[in-house]
């Protein structure tokens, strides 16, 4: 976090699911400004000063090529695993990848796992994920350190295709 004075602007209860099966830690929102639209309440009581960090603004680097799968065509019951090389001087929160059934146009979000011994990102795909017919194709790559700072790669992404036999 930057130095100087804060005060929280406002505090907000999420409901619902983001990704699929990631809940944002995010609840309580922090800013230098004075004063909100967003503010229901008198929340002046909760100024802070941070003092003696250094603020981390730099978003995660996310390296395309280090994406890939460890197989493009699964049976049924088969798996593969999509894998990224994120990193960040600081500790990341989350990486996400999104895949598309170009048949059923549904859209499935998982969070990616880190590898210590392959140095990267995992996420494991099954044949049982794709349904009966359509191929899954990548949309997004997500990476957020631990301070917020996000690194989103929707364009220009490899085309990776996952089908089932």
């Amino acid at each position: 976090m930057e130095e100087g004075k804060w005060r929280i602007s406002k505090i907000q209860f999420l409901s619902g699911k983001v990704y699929g099966d990631i809940i944002p830690k995010e609840v309580v929102s922090v800013s230098q400004e004075a004063g909100s639209a967003d503010i229901q309440d008198d929340l002046s009581f909760s100024e802070f000063t941070v003092q003696g960090t250094k603020a981390d603004r730099k978003a995660p680097s996310v390296q395309k090529k280090g994406m890939g799968l460890t197989k493009k065509v699964i049976t049924k019951k088969g798996k593969t695993k999509f894998y990224v090389k994120a990193s960040d001087k600081s500790p990341m929160r989350y990486v996400v990848c999104g895949w598309r059934n170009n048949a059923t146009k549904e859209v499935k979000y998982g969070r990616m796992i880190y590898n210590k011994k392959e140095a990267r990102y995992e996420y494991t795909l099954s044949g049982n994920e794709l349904g009966k017919k359509g191929k899954l194709r990548l949309i997004r790559v997500e990476a957020c350190d631990r301070y917020g700072n996000k690194t989103i790669l929707k364009k220009n992404l490899p085309k990776f295709m996952l089908s089932r036999k």
